[in-house]
């Protein structure tokens, strides 16, 4: 919930120390798998070394205690996503669905996947229903629900979308989903105030938005 450097070693650590006192739980291998990653994702020091390789080790560990760990099967599709191996993500992340019908986030990560592979239909779906429900989420997901209605044109559900994203702090592809829709909408001066914003905050991806 307040990610940065200092809690996720701190969150790694206490981890570790539950595994070093014997303790064998999917969760507690699953959620290290997850670490793992997200140190290689966001630069973090700590694990030292972090791999996609270990964290599978972890998955795989946490599968063996429990078969049925959605959780596990969903930090399996995390790290496929980090390979870029989109196909193989969405193979996990539909395990994780199968594991866990009615676990939101299992229902989300899922759509996540499919709208990345370019299933939008389904994809865009499942985060519409789920993120209807789940509060709060990563706002990252409301991204995906963006772009998963953008390729189907549903212009109710990119408002939907852009407006979640309104209410964080900005990233350029957040403005730029904010900036489309008040095209789309028929708002000028909306529009024009989010490419002005979008110019001063973020003006080498302005330059080069591609």
């Amino acid at each position: 919930s307040n990610q940065s450097a200092e809690n996720h070693e701190a969150a790694y650590r206490c981890l570790e120390n539950l595994v070093a006192h014997g303790e064998a739980s999917a969760l507690i291998y699953a959620t290290l798998a997850g670490q793992q990653l997200d140190a290689i994702v966001w630069g973090y020091a700590y694990p030292p070394n972090p791999s996609v390789q270990q964290a599978m080790a972890y998955v795989n560990k946490a599968i063996q205690i429990d078969p049925s760990s959605s959780r596990a099967y969903r930090m399996a599709a995390y790290a496929e996503g980090v390979l870029g191996n989109q196909k193989e993500r969405v193979r996990w992340a539909k395990k994780a669905y199968d594991a866990a019908p009615y676990d939101l986030r299992a229902v989300y990560h899922y759509g996540w996947a499919l709208v990345m592979v370019g299933d939008y239909r389904e994809g865009t779906a499942l985060l519409a229903r789920s993120l209807n429900l789940a509060n709060p989420h990563s706002k990252w997901l409301d991204y995906a629900l963006f772009q998963g209605a953008f390729m189907l044109d549903d212009l109710e559900l990119q408002k939907r979308a852009a407006q979640a994203l309104s209410t964080v702090e900005p990233q350029p592809e957040y403005l730029v989903a904010q900036l489309i829709v008040a095209s789309k909408d028929g708002k000028p001066d909306e529009a024009a105030r989010l490419l002005s914003d979008l110019s001063s905050r973020f003006p080498d991806f302005a330059a080069n938005p591609r």
